[in-house]
């Protein structure tokens, strides 16, 4: 929830009608009482995922690929590198990122789409997780690359050892 509230608004227009995929009619709940507590109150309903039926329908479905740290770690030694994408903001990437990635904060993401190769193959990652689950979305529509989350972040990759970057200071 925390960094929920600090981009959603952006992200969304207040005044734009949304309708909510949920698991099921509580997890529907939490979304709108959510999306209520930062001002997003248009919601005019919810529907439950149900792959089947949404393919019974012939509807698209798109997936994005989930990577822990182990496999990022060892993919990142290999020679077929993805482009890693950090959409913290400058304040966390400057305190240290995933060597080798580029900074695009989710708080400036569209200006920040002119630094990312949108053809190559990327993992887009944040502190934990919640931030590049948006980014990597909003790639997914505009990239004809592999998208892919690594999902355990910048924590995550800490906390496994892992070395992380730093800029020197100019």
């Amino acid at each position: 929830m925390g960094y929920f509230s600090s981009w959603a608004a952006i992200l969304i227009d207040p005044t734009q009608k949304l309708l909510l995929v949920a698991e099921n009619e509580s997890s529907a709940a939490e979304a709108h009482t959510r999306l209520a507590r930062v001002g997003i109150e248009r919601v005019i309903g919810y529907s439950l995922a149900d792959e089947m039926q949404w393919r019974q329908h012939n509807l698209d479905l798109d997936s994005i690929s989930i990577h822990r740290c182990a496999s990022v770690h060892q993919t990142l030694q290999s020679h077929r590198s993805p482009q890693l994408i950090d959409v913290r903001s400058r304040a966390e990437w400057l305190k240290g990122h995933l060597p080798g990635a580029v900074s695009a904060p989710l708080l400036d993401f569209n200006s920040s789409l002119q630094c990312i190769d949108l053809s190559k193959p990327s993992l887009v990652y944040c502190r934990e997780g919640f931030r590049a689950t948006t980014a990597a979305s909003i790639l997914l529509r505009e990239s004809s690359g592999e998208i892919g989350i690594f999902i355990d972040g910048v924590e995550g990759w800490s906390a496994a050892g892992l070395p992380l970057e730093v800029p020197v200071a100019k």
